[in-house]
């Protein structure tokens, strides 16, 4: 998955050109440029949504894949 994210990013990359922000992330907007917070969270809300998770706060980094949310 990682080798597949990384080919579309050298993609947007050479799209890009000389207005690439290199700042050496993997994960980034299609300019290189840092993703906001409230982009990621928002995001991942969205797709809460649309495969009809309950609702409750979306936590950032891996602890959101080890800690139990409350209801």
């Amino acid at each position: 998955m990682l080798h597949e994210h990384r080919a579309r990013q050298a993609a947007d990359k050479k799209k890009a050109g000389a207005g690439w922000a290199n700042t050496g992330r993997v994960f980034t907007q299609e300019d290189g440029s840092w993703l906001r917070p409230s982009h990621v969270t928002d995001r991942l809300t969205e797709l809460g949504e649309e495969i009809t998770l309950p609702p409750g706060p979306v936590r950032s980094g891996c602890t959101a894949c080890a800690t139990p949310q409350p209801r």
